[in-house]
């Protein structure tokens, strides 16, 4: 960030548009006053200019330890969620590209030597599904044991 105007102001809606945590916050406001720059809050209508009151100071730590804690809170409350509605089954994530029939001819096809470009057209997959994991892994033939050089 390179400002070189010797007045400049920055208008924000609120602290969080600033920074996630209260070190950033404190760390920008800092570098921004101490380069010229008036930070005004207008949520919570507070003015930074580099000669801050105690008391603006304080205001700056606490309404950004009290929004940090918000947003600590908020994610808390989300995962708690998220394991009701598992436990509900509400929450299953995506669906399976293939089933575990077409899994098992997959494999083996593959065993066959069939290429992995060649399944992934014939089940309407992409490579990756067949690669990371939508299925299990795959077996392919081989003749030669790629650790025993490491051995």
């Amino acid at each position: 960030m390179e400002l070189r105007a010797s007045r400049r102001r920055l208008l924000l809606d609120g602290m969080d548009h600033l920074a996630q945590n209260l070190d950033d916050l404190r760390r920008l406001a800092h570098v921004l006053t101490s380069r010229g720059v008036q930070v005004r809050f207008l949520r919570e209508q507070l003015v930074f200019s580099g000669e801050d009151s105690p008391t603006a100071t304080l205001m700056l730590a606490t309404l950004s330890a009290l929004a940090d804690f918000e947003r600590a809170l908020a994610g808390e409350r989300h995962g708690e969620g998220v394991a009701v509605a598992r436990i509900r089954g509400a929450y299953r994530g995506r669906a399976r590209s293939l089933t575990a029939e077409q899994v098992h001819r997959l494999r083996a096809q593959a065993a066959e030597g069939v290429a992995k470009a060649a399944l992934a057209r014939e089940f309407g997959v992409s490579r990756e599904t067949i690669n990371a994991g939508q299925c299990p892994p795959i077996a392919i033939a081989r003749s030669v044991n790629t650790w025993s050089r490491y051995s």
